[in-house]
């Protein structure tokens, strides 16, 4: 009886994992906002594909050393729209230098 629950796990996992992949031509069916340049005016942000598979352009802040940054999810919850400055790591909820 394990082994067939077992296995019943394992498959729904292996499902469930094929819908969080890219596929082909993902893009086609996103509708996205319209983005200008301008809407991003905060200090360092620029603009990047984000969003699901990256179809969509996003506002998106660099966080410099220290600063706070967002917990990541494994699963769920929006794309971030803020990361850590290259050169830097998220650790215990702030940027730190990669050592």
């Amino acid at each position: 009886m394990h082994k067939v629950i077992g296995l019943f796990v394992l498959l729904w996992f292996l499902s469930a994992q094929s819908l969080f992949v890219c596929r082909e031509n993902e893009c086609d069916f996103v509708k996205c906002k319209c983005l200008k340049y301008d809407d991003c005016k905060k200090p360092n942000q620029d603009v990047r594909r984000g969003g699901w598979c990256g179809c969509c352009f996003i506002c998106y802040t660099s966080l410099g050393e220290n600063e706070t940054c967002p917990f990541q999810h494994f699963l769920g919850g929006p794309p971030p729209t803020s990361g850590c400055a290259k050169g830097l790591t998220c650790y215990n909820g702030t940027c730190q230098r990669e050592a």
